[in-house]
């Protein structure tokens, strides 16, 4: 699965991708803002993968042209509560300095909110790690409580999200005019795999102004 939208696309993780995301996140500029400070092994790893390659998840590697630039998510997604806890990482210097960080985090949530229709979700970050507290604070995320002296948890409404996603996009793109519609688009290992039928009924189950923000693509 793939959702394409405002010129960068979040390609759902596969198994081929694990060995590169596990280099960036044993890297020391990732690690450092990780609370697991731990090396990483290709075991480790390929546990974690299965333990995650499920319906309640979503990783997807963050794309910019034809670069792989870093990995988005939603965690642990709950039905029920309709949260799921949210992260980011960044591995490619040139797009830290950029609107990218906030446009892939502003797409990530309207596809939390919009298609899998949560009503908040929520991250731990390092007290120290202000681009990312800032980062989030721009899409609508409040510092919820201080876990202990190193972690802060933030959480983002839906509420809260749309009060500043307007704002957030008239900053971001140029002409004020952005595309909210995304594409998402569905390969022939979802369908193998059942993703595919999974994502169509919850499309199929989208109230008119929610479906209308996305364009469903079998690409099979």
């Amino acid at each position: 699965m793939i959702v394409e939208a405002n010129g960068l696309s979040f390609a759902r993780l596969r198994k081929e991708d694990i060995e590169l995301v596990r280099h960036w996140r044993n890297s020391k500029k990732i690690n450092q803002h990780m609370h697991f400070k731990g090396r990483i092994t290709v075991e480790m790893q390929e546990k974690w993968f299965e333990s995650i390659n499920n319906f309640s998840n979503y990783y997807f590697i963050l794309q910019s042209g034809q670069s792989k630039i870093g990995l988005v998510n939603f965690h642990g997604v709950d039905s029920d509560l309709r949260n799921a806890e949210t992260g980011i990482f960044i591995w490619n210097d040139d797009f830290l300095g950029s609107g990218i960080p906030v446009l892939s985090l502003l797409i990530l949530l309207g596809f939390g909110y919009h298609f899998l229709g949560l009503s908040s979700v929520y991250g731990y970050v390092l007290g120290n790690n202000i681009r990312a507290i800032n980062c989030y604070k721009k899409v609508g995320a409040l510092i919820h409580k201080e876990l202990d002296e190193d972690r802060v948890l933030m959480q983002a409404t839906k509420e809260h999200y749309e009060l500043k996603a307007q704002t957030a996009w008239k900053t971001i793109m140029k002409d004020h005019n952005p595309v909210h519609a995304a594409k998402i688009v569905l390969e022939r290992e979802d369908q193998e795999s059942s993703l595919a039928e999974h994502i169509t009924g919850i499309y199929d189950r989208l109230p008119p102004d929610s479906k209308a923000r996305y364009v469903l693509i079998n690409n099979d």
